[in-house]
């Protein structure tokens, strides 16, 4: 079995894309599926972390063909499938060469099948139904939430093609040999009350402005903020004017982005992972802490929300600086709170977001898309 992954962003540039083309890969390969990617060229000068899969790179989407990628990587259509990432209308004609081929195809949704009002139904529906109609072609679609699963059913009433709940991949290192990071280091008190949200500062989607009102309103002078990530559109600058507005810069630390190794020692010396984003598809950072067993309060409107809340495996606020503060505040109060929590995170995310039961999940459902393949123009 061949599994040719198209996606839409390149695996050069650090963070979550590549994270999820190479955990995706990975875990399928390990399980015995022949996984390959195509990815877009990326900028010159980007970054080449390692992958362990073959990786061809091509000027545009547009372009792509299947008799190509079956010259590319020497397939035929027999056993065969394309899993595509994202809904895009640049892989229209490649679509088409699948269909006359008989090549099934599946889909992975990461976000574009969810919505939060009826404004944005009405406008996917539409899309979907009369725009762009490749994905109610599609042979199986993947989602990364229960909640985005139910919203395929509104969107696309007349599917009848497999769907895989699989979220992205968590591939943790062995955190027993990995020090705690050093609280010195980052400029905190060693009695401090950590707080640590990792992403990119993206104020608006990621609630940074409702955790900086938030982190201002707790009772403790103990709390310490550390906001880990990249600067995103000027993020940095309106988060220190707000902390600056609010009395509470001086609590708050900004370390940029970290990886690897260092990323987990940091999320062993923090006490709590706070993420309030008002939107999320699938925020693989909040995962991240659940499998270092780090307990975590994150906003009732992220697509995990149900799945967290069913587990119990978060404490869940709505995106909002008051019942933000509130959640802090309780768990900051209640050290057994926070070990149950971490616990039942922890074990939420081995049992979802482990790869080794990911490449099961994987294998067994492309295993039924290849059994009922159409034939050629089907």
């Amino acid at each position: 079995m061949t599994v040719v992954h198209v996606f839409p962003y390149t695996p050069r540039v650090r963070g979550g894309h590549s994270n999820a083309i190479r955990g995706f890969i990975g875990c399928q390969r390990a399980k015995g599926i022949n996984a390959v990617g195509i990815a877009p060229k990326a900028d010159a000068g980007a970054e080449e972390p390692g992958w362990d899969f073959p990786l061809a790179e091509v000027d545009s989407l547009w372009e792509l063909r299947w008799a190509s990628i079956a010259d590319r990587f020497g397939l035929t259509p027999r056993n065969s499938l394309l899993n595509l990432h994202g809904v895009n209308r640049k892989y229209a004609p490649l679509l088409g060469d699948l269909r006359r081929a008989g090549v099934p195809y599946v889909v992975t949704s990461h976000g574009q099948l969810c919505f939060q009002t009826a404004w944005r139904w009405l406008q996917k529906f539409v899309y979907l139904q009369v725009v762009n109609r490749d994905l109610v072609k599609a042979a199986g679609l993947q989602v990364l939430t229960t909640f985005a699963a139910r919203r395929v059913k509104l969107l696309l009433p007349g599917f009848r093609g497999e769907i895989l709940v699989q979220g992205n991949l968590v591939e943790l290192p062995k955190l027993a040999e990995l020090p705690a990071g050093v609280r010195r280091d980052y400029g905190l008190p060693q009695d401090a009350f950590v707080l640590v949200f990792l992403g990119r500062l993206d104020v608006r989607v990621k609630g940074l402005d409702l955790l900086v009102q938030a982190f201002s309103r707790l009772p403790s002078d103990r709390a310490r903020l550390l906001l880990v990530g990249p600067d995103w559109n000027g993020g940095k600058a309106m988060l220190e004017q707000l902390a600056e507005r609010l009395g509470c810069r001086d609590r708050i630390r900004f370390t940029g982005p970290v990886y690897g190794d260092q990323k987990w020692s940091l999320l062993q010396m923090a006490d709590l992972f706070v993420s309030p984003s008002r939107w999320d598809a699938f925020n693989i950072a909040l995962v991240e802490a659940m499998a270092a067993g780090l307990p975590v309060v994150t906003s009732s409107k992220v697509n995990l929300a149900p799945d967290l809340r069913e587990a119990d495996a978060a404490l869940l606020a709505p995106p909002a600086a008051e019942p933000l503060a509130q959640a802090i505040t309780t768990l900051a109060a209640d050290a057994e709170r926070r070990r149950a929590l971490g616990s039942r995170g922890k074990a939420w995310a081995e049992k979802n977001c482990d790869p080794g039961g990911a490449g099961d999940r994987f294998r067994k459902f492309y295993q039924s898309i290849l059994g009922q393949r159409p034939g050629p123009g089907d």
